[in-house]
């Protein structure tokens, strides 16, 4: 990353797409009914490491003892919406 351009201002308009919010909501998330977004079948889940910020896990955590199923809906959702973002 080049740290030495200088910023330019511009009043101009951008050209930007404004995209809907499509991760579940913190109160879907609090809600029991989050687990029907995980498949039935348990040879499909994987259990590995992965490290993340300590807020986020805090965060996921006052969701409620399940925090790992709602990590892992959020992490669904966003799947979904690139796959749909490419057809």
């Amino acid at each position: 990353m080049n740290h030495n351009k200088d910023i330019i201002y511009t009043d101009e308009p951008l050209d930007m797409e404004i995209v809907k919010d499509f991760l579940p909501s913190p109160e879907e998330l609090r809600k029991a009914e989050v687990r029907i977004m995980y498949s039935a079948d348990c040879r499909t889940v994987k259990t590995v490491s992965v490290n993340f910020d300590n807020d986020i896990i805090e965060y996921f955590k006052s969701l409620g003892d399940d925090y790992p199923l709602k990590m892992n809906a959020v992490l669904k959702a966003y799947i979904e919406h690139q796959k749909n973002q490419h057809l």
